[in-house]
């Protein structure tokens, strides 16, 4: 066992300094070997601290963050904009790592000229990138995605705006970039100049990949102007393509909303069973099953009542006994018995 650790450790030690010569002749002349060397380094090196730091920020963002049930939720907790107190030394580490990938791996130094390929629109394209690293166009948006949930939105736009002016052969850098200036934008309350860049983002052409970004963005844009009905196929769309069980517990949630805001009780009740499935924190799921019980329809009143019931027997909601009493005394007000709806006032 001690052998086979050694060796492995050697074999670590080996690679490591192959690659650590490799960087050092990646200085040297402009290859496709040299610029993905570089890459690769830069990816599992600097870049990946950068952006472990930047996930662990956002987690402590989420954790932050207090719901406000009684109205619409935002998209994301860090529209609360005190939250991003909560994550300062990790989005801060985030950025300092960033700025140290393009100070020591920013590669700018162009390929060595080929006459034969003068005419060809792939060498021509090659020729005249400003940046060489593969891995750049990431540790740009990496930066510019830290000082947003820093809450320095200007400085965000800032980063943002200088990609899609150093990376124009990256149209999907460039897509990606104008679509998270345009989400600091609508932070920083600035609507119309938000929605005039997603407007030229939907014009050209961006990958699936960043579709539901773009939604999403869309999405947060419109409910922040109390446009509801215009932000819902969004939002659908947003939640079709989201990946994050978070999120997509949260985009259930809005959506159920947005349903029982246009008395749409069927699908509101639709919505909020997607989010009890996703076993969300106990106040969200609490504030679901209370919503559920809710909207059912007058006729099925003793449906409402044993479901609230259940609630109140349930020591995971006790601090939530207020609410559900208060919600019995509307059920029982609907079917006009004004005996319960004063008891259950009362409690």
């Amino acid at each position: 066992k001690a052998y086979t650790f050694l060796k492995k450790q050697l074999l670590h030690i080996v690679a490591f300094t192959l690659l650590l010569f490799l960087i050092g002749c990646s200085t040297q002349k402009n290859t496709w070997l040299s610029r993905n060397t570089l890459g690769v380094y830069t990816r599992f090196n600097v870049y990946y601290n950068g952006n472990e730091s930047y996930k662990e920020g956002l987690t402590k963002i989420n954790a932050a963050h207090k719901e406000d049930y009684s109205g619409i939720l935002p998209m994301y907790p860090i529209s609360v904009h005190s939250n991003a107190s909560a994550a300062t030394a990790e989005m801060e580490r985030a950025i300092e790592k960033a700025k140290k990938a393009i100070k020591l791996y920013s590669f700018k130094k162009k390929p060595t000229k080929d006459p034969t390929k003068a005419k060809d629109p792939k060498y021509i394209a090659l020729m005249n990138q400003e940046e060489y690293n593969p891995m750049m166009d990431e540790v740009w948006l990496l930066m510019g995605k830290a000082e947003f949930h820093k809450g320095d939105f200007l400085a965000a736009v800032g980063t943002f705006t200088y990609i899609t002016k150093h990376f124009e052969n990256d149209k999907d850098c460039i897509a990606e970039a104008r679509i998270w200036m345009a989400r600091a934008y609508a932070e920083m309350g600035w609507y119309y100049e938000a929605e005039d860049l997603l407007n030229k983002v939907n014009k050209e052409q961006f990958s699936y990949r960043l579709s539901g970004l773009f939604s999403t963005v869309n999405a947060d844009l419109l409910l922040k102007q109390k446009r509801y009905k215009e932000a819902y196929p969004f939002l659908e769309l947003a939640l079709e393509k989201e990946t994050d069980k978070t999120l997509q517990t949260r985009f259930n949630y809005i959506l159920a909303q947005l349903n029982e805001r246009e008395k749409n009780n069927t699908k509101a009740q639709y919505y909020y069973s997607e989010v009890i499935k996703k076993n969300p924190p106990v106040e969200m799921d609490f504030n679901a099953r209370l919503n559920n019980a809710k909207n059912n329809p007058p006729e099925f009143t003793d449906k409402s009542i044993k479901a609230l019931n259940k609630l109140l027997k349930n020591s995971k909601y006790i601090n939530y006994q207020d609410q559900t009493y208060y919600t019995l005394a509307k059920v029982y007000e609907q079917g006009k018995d004004t005996a319960s709806v004063i008891k259950y006032l009362s409690l």
